[in-house]
């Protein structure tokens, strides 16, 4: 178990050498990273990736979101279809 006070954390993008340096500088800096202009050093671990692009969500206001959620919706939905049809296409 690690405790770490975030504030004293003060480590440069360049010197992140471990996925728990990794997590403790995004945690840090969630507020200021682009989902657009990922650092490298954080955009090598996928989980970290991740997390930042779904942070980046949590920050639509509410008709992005709605927008955002419809056009998940629509993909789903041809995706099932596509299913459907290959499905339908192999019997």
């Amino acid at each position: 178990m690690h405790f770490i006070e975030l504030g004293k954390f003060k480590k440069h993008y360049k010197d992140l050498n471990d996925t728990l340096n990794i997590w403790i500088t995004f945690l840090n800096k969630a507020y200021e990273i682009d989902v657009n202009k990922i650092p490298e050093q954080l955009s090598q671990d996928e989980a970290v990736k991740k997390a930042i692009e779904k942070l980046d969500i949590m920050y639509l206001d509410s008709e992005e979101r709605e927008l955002y959620e419809n056009d998940l919706k629509s993909m789903r939905i041809q995706k099932a279809e596509l299913k459907t049809a290959e499905r339908k296409g192999e019997k």
